[in-house]
């Protein structure tokens, strides 16, 4: 599913544009698609022959909400979908273009080897990656290797759903063997406003911001790093919060017996309880 194709005469055409039973032009795999939608079903182009390969093809109906939702937020006529860098051969699912800002949007699995590859190639463009995932696979107590190998780029979660209802947030959390142990509940961001991080400002007692606030080039509203620098009013929960987690999860090695893991397991729940 995409909402952009190319006419016969290599034009950009948006879906609302299209017309149906007309062939056009993924502009990833250059297979024919055509125009489909209506009142019950969200217009957008639809290859005549499946791609595993093309990204494009494989996009999910949540996906392209995410993407307009995006769209709606961002300033008008800065935003753009589906945006094509021939330089780097790379088509972003949102670009803010005043910003220098690619939203890279994951619904689906995504190998950290292509994680890498795109925030390489569009840094070696000047733009910073925002990368979206969503909740139904990454926002787990599981730790996966794909939100390892993001801790060093803005990463936040949503939970917009096939009617286009939801919202991006901030759900921080620590780690310990591979578990995550949430330090509260999710933190609703405004992504309107982006602001370059600070590097003169550390927190030593507390990993999870010095480590953000050392590694990410952005912030946004609301977010861990925006709530810990402006002192908002949640500030000492959040803090009181990560040093008790903290502070139990500093009792047990990696090599945590089956007891001990269970006692863990329990602690987990009582974090969601009081969140």
């Amino acid at each position: 599913m995409q909402l952009y194709a190319l006419d016969q005469q290599q034009q950009l055409i948006h879906i609302h544009d299209a017309l149906k039973s007309t062939n056009y032009y993924c502009i990833e795999c250059h297979q024919v698609v055509r125009a489909r939608g209506g009142s019950k079903v969200l217009p957008h182009y639809y290859h005549l022959k499946p791609n595993q390969h093309c990204y494009l093809s494989n996009k999910s109906l949540i996906h392209i909400h995410i993407q307009q939702h995006l769209q709606k937020l961002l300033p008008l006529g800065e935003a753009f979908l589906e945006k094509h860098f021939p330089s780097i051969n790379h088509i972003a699912d949102v670009v803010w273009i005043t910003q220098k800002l690619v939203f890279e949007i994951q619904c689906s699995s995504i190998t950290t080897e292509d994680i890498h590859r795109r925030n390489h190639a569009y840094k070696t463009i000047g733009y910073n990656v925002i990368w979206i995932l969503h909740k139904h696979l990454y926002d787990k107590h599981l730790f996966t290797t794909v939100e390892e190998a993001l801790m060093s780029t803005p990463t936040y979660v949503t939970n917009i759903d096939e009617t286009g209802q939801g919202y991006i947030y901030d759900h921080p959390y620590l780690v310990n063997n591979r578990y995550k142990y949430f330090v509260h509940t999710p933190l609703p961001i405004d992504l309107t406003k982006p602001q370059n991080m600070p590097k003169n400002l550390f927190h030593d007692q507390i990993p999870i911001i010095s480590y953000r606030m050392e590694h990410l080039p952005v912030f946004f509203n609301n977010d861990l790093i925006d709530i810990y620098i402006n002192k908002k009013n949640i500030l000492p929960i959040i803090l009181q919060k990560i040093l008790t987690t903290k502070k139990y999860l500093q009792q047990f090695s990696p090599k945590t017996n089956y007891f001990k893991k269970i006692y863990l397991a329990f602690f987990r729940w009582l974090l969601e309880m009081h969140s």
